[in-house]
């Protein structure tokens, strides 16, 4: 502990010297002990040997780093800190610069990837790189944060004049990158202008078939521009981003042709012709009366077929003219019928006139309202209605002209009553006031009479009485007479109905002489009537008649419901047919209405049976529509329901149910449209669904089928240029590839065919070529050497052929021989002087089975020549000959001997 003392105490000793040995003799129990001192030392001493050496004794890093900044044992704190890093292999403490920057340059070889693993700062990997060798530097090239330009430029900066490794290898890097980038704006600016030549022709709206054909052409030729610039900027973007640009930074953006039918369409396969005619064949059905619901479907059917083409091949002005027509008749047709299906058709005129008056004028409303479609054929039941109001209208009317022509007829009764009395005539104003009475009791039952005319009644009846009692003695004479016709009716009777017609004639002048007065009128009372019973015998047979009809009408209706009994018992209503059920209920009422008249007492309890019987067949036929109802709405729930499913079972289920439906049952009218709408727009929406992806499959087999012209025609446009082998195995490839897809007609193929043989031609021809010249070089060489050897000079081989001649080693050979030889495998005529030497050789390769002479023959045959020296006079003479056949050989298709 003493020990400790004394050199805490000598650790503050003014003499930096003791200073010094304090800290150079410390142990390592000590340092602990004394970091405060240690830490005071680094940071306040005076002597700056002192500070390094207290610095390295100090445990806190921090501390440590505090001095990094100091400027006097600042780079001796980052020294001391970049060690321990180094030999810990931990990253630089607080990230310091400095610090990073003595970890770079204590570093050695083995400490390099531990710092490329920590550090992205930039003028640190610049310096370590140019401190580095061999595969050293190399690790330190290849870290990504040297990738970018701005690190390259740094680079090649730093390094200009120090280190031409590194200084060529950033100039590289940063010209590569320079060229990516500008090939990457290039393209790009390009899209943008196709861009916004594609736009330009997108505000376009042609409404013909021509300028839609044109308008999609050209989009199609920008499609197929802008998916090839769209290639090439993404090869482009990998090369930058290979070379140390960023990713994304040069994008295509959003392909303004998305979404966009490309499709162009044949002239010849006009789609609205046939929809015309259907459309013409639609408004005809209209005329003849068709159902809504199977117009309806047919219309719903034709316009959506019509919408399909139209969005790709526009009408003519008078096919769309003709669809607006067929649609706006449709439209108002079936509005009409709508209309029809609100009303009861199965409301009867009725009988009493102030209620039929009524019923007139409420029809009447009713069906100028519903504005049936001019020219077209009314239905039976609006047909039938309008019959109904039709004759009720003429009823009323002839009604009406009755009670006018009854009116004239009372007044004209009045005024011959007046002038009756006026004469005193009571028995003919008795008669006739008689008939004013009836006819007023007649035109009260429909309408009251007005008051005026019941005055004018009234006071002729006081005016008749009055003068009754003053003739009352004056009518038992003419009651005399009466009785004396009465007796000769019933004593010579004439035919019944006249009979009856003249018993009513004497009853109404018998009542017109007024009322007995009297026991002497009575007794004339009596007789008379005695007498007229005997007269009406006669007619009893005709009114027997008449109850007779009443009675055979009654049985008639009783019959009807005993019919409508038997049908109730006999059928069941959950296997019946609907619609026969319902004709038998309207049957039964027309039928009713046809057997009048009746007793009307005796009609009461069988009327009242009938609408029972009605009523319970009714009840009937709605219990069994409403089952019909509810298997329909059921139906369109499952229909609901099959929307979830994949496309192709859903339409499966949407047919099945469809089938079901059809087999439901029937409906009345109104009900069943409703739920037929409804049904029909849940399978609108599967079979549009499957529109879609029908439209889908279309548009990807014409996208496919564009790419596969696109690769035919830059195969056709690369036969047209110098294009290598390559290249055009490249563009087959692309061709085969798109082949997969879609199948390519025969026109591609020959298109392809013909491209592929221009390119081979061309590839030939410019390999022919190429080979007479490399075949001029060995002329030339040989004569070279030749002039070598004849002056005696040396000369360096042009190929090892030529080494035995080059070396003086070369021996002579038979040049005529040669020569001939190749004019034979040519096929080239010789010098007449040769021809018995020509000859002979032939004659000597055919001994030897030689008939032909392959490529490895005539490349022997030259570098014969070629070996063979030194060359005389002869062999110069015969050069010419032996190189034009090899010459020949190359132009009449064969491989050059090279």
């Amino acid at each position: 502990m003493f020990g400790r003392w004394r050199r805490s105490s000598r650790l503050k000793s003014r003499d930096a010297g003791v200073r010094m040995r304090a800290l150079e003799s410390l142990q390592e129990s000590e340092i602990a002990a004394l970091q405060d001192d240690l830490l005071r030392l680094a940071r306040d001493d005076e002597d700056d040997q002192v500070r390094v050496r207290a610095l390295g004794l100090v445990a806190d890093e921090n501390e440590v780093v505090r001095l990094v900044d100091d400027e006097r044992i600042g780079g001796a704190a980052a020294d001391l800190l970049a060690t321990r890093c180094l030999e810990d292999k931990r990253p630089p403490v607080a990230n310091n610069a400095a610090i990073l920057t003595a970890c770079m340059r204590l570093a050695s070889d083995e400490h390099v990837p531990f710092l490329l693993s920590v550090t992205y700062d930039v003028e640190a990997l610049v310096d370590l790189a140019l401190r580095s060798r061999n595969e050293t530097r190399k690790l330190v090239l290849e870290h990504p944060a040297l990738a970018t330009e701005r690190a390259l430029a740094i680079l090649e900066k730093t390094a200009r004049g120090r280190d031409k490794s590194c200084y060529r290898y950033a100039k590289n890097r940063l010209e590569t990158l320079r060229q990516t980038t500008a090939r990457c704006q290039t393209l790009y600016d390009r899209i943008v202008e196709v861009d916004m030549s594609i736009n330009k022709e997108l505000k376009q709206h042609p409404n013909t078939a021509d300028s839609v054909r044109a308008h999609r052409g050209k989009l199609a030729a920008l499609a197929s521009t802008r998916i090839d610039l769209c290639a090439a900027l993404e090869q482009a973007n990998s090369d930058l981003l290979a070379a140390g640009g960023q990713r994304g930074e040069y994008s295509a953006g959003d392909d303004p042709l998305a979404g966009v039918d490309l499709y162009i369409p044949d002239p010849a396969n006009d789609p609205f012709k046939s929809l015309v005619k259907k459309l013409n064949d639609l408004a005809a059905d209209m005329r003849s009366g068709v159902a809504v619901p199977e117009a309806r479907n047919t219309r719903d059917s034709i316009a959506s077929e019509w919408l399909t083409n139209a969005d790709r091949f526009p009408p003519t002005a008078d096919q769309h003219a003709t669809f607006e027509e067929v649609s706006a008749l449709f439209s108002a047709y079936e509005a009409a019928w709508i209309r029809a299906e609100t009303l009861n058709w199965d409301d009867p005129p009725p009988t009493d006139p102030k209620d039929l008056k009524t019923w007139c004028q409420t029809w009447r409303k009713r069906l100028s309202k519903l504005d049936w479609p001019a020219g077209h054929t009314v239905p039976g039941f609006i047909e039938h209605q309008q019959q109904q109001l039709s004759n009720s209208l003429a009823g009323l009317k002839d009604t009406e002209s009755a009670r006018a022509s009854k009116l004239e007829l009372l007044h004209e009764l009045a005024r011959a009553v007046e002038a009756e009395l006026a004469d005193g005539q009571t028995k003919s104003a008795t008669r006739d006031l008689k008939k004013i009475r009836d006819i007023a009791s007649e035109l009260a039952a429909g309408v009251a009479l007005d008051s005026e005319t019941e005055n004018l009644i009234n006071t002729l009846s006081t005016r008749l009485a009055q003068l009754t009692d003053w003739r009352k003695y004056a009518t038992v004479p003419k009651r005399q007479v009466l009785i004396s016709s009465m007796r000769e009716l019933a004593e010579n009777p004439l035919p019944p109905a006249e009979q009856a017609e003249q018993l009513k004639t004497l009853r109404r002048e018998w009542q017109d002489l007024g009322r007995p007065a009297g026991s002497e009128e009575f007794a004339l009372q009596r007789e008379f009537d005695s007498l007229a019973e005997e007269a009406f015998k006669t007619c009893e047979a005709h009114y027997e008649v008449q109850k007779q009809l009443r009675a055979d009408n009654l049985q008639a209706r009783i019959d009807i419901c005993e019919q409508i009994e038997r049908y109730l018992a006999a059928t069941d209503f959950e296997q019946a047919d609907l619609k026969a059920a319902r004709e038998i209920l309207n049957a039964a009422r027309q039928a009713w209405q046809t057997h009048h008249p009746c007793d009307r007492r005796a009609l009461q309890p069988v009327e009242a049976r009938f609408e029972s019987l009605q009523k319970q067949l009714h009840d009937e036929l709605k219990k069994r529509w409403g089952k019909n109802a509810d298997a329909r709405r059921e139906l369109i729930t499952r229909a609901r329901s099959a929307l979830d499913q994949d496309l192709e079972s859903q339409i499966a289920t949407i047919k099945t149910l469809q089938e079901e439906w059809r087999n439901c049952g029937a409906l009345p009218r109104g009900q069943d449209q409703r739920l037929w709408k409804e049904f029909r727009q849940v399978c609108d929406q599967a079979f549009a669904s499957r529109d879609a992806h029908f439209d889908e499959q279309r548009a990807e087999q014409t996208r496919l089928s564009q790419l596969l012209e696109t690769a035919v025609s830059e195969l056709v446009t690369a036969s047209e240029s110098e294009c290598s082998l390559q290249e055009a195995r490249r563009l087959n490839d692309a061709i085969d590839h798109a082949a997969q897809d879609s199948r390519m007609t025969a026109h591609q193929r020959k298109r392809r065919d013909d491209a592929n043989r221009a390119i081979q031609q061309r590839q030939e021809e410019t390999l022919r070529g190429q080979r007479l010249a490399q075949l001029e070089q060995w002329r030339q060489w040989d004569m070279s050497v030749s002039e070598s050897e004849a002056a005696g000079t040396k000369f360096d081989s042009p190929d090892p052929v030529f080494d035995a001649r080059a070396s003086g080693a070369a021996t002579p050979a038979d040049w005529k021989r040669l020569a001939l030889t190749a004019e034979i495998a040519a096929d080239m005529p010789s010098p007449e002087t040769d021809q018995s030497e020509r000859m002979a050789l032939q004659v000597e390769f055919m001994n030897t089975g030689r008939r032909t002479f392959s490529d490895k023959d005539l490349e022997q045959l030259l570098k014969d020549w070629c070996a063979a020296g030194p060359k005389d006079d002869i062999a110069a003479q015969l050069r010419d000959r032996f190189f034009a056949a090899l010459r020949s050989n190359l132009n009449r298709g064969k491989k050059a001997p090279l």
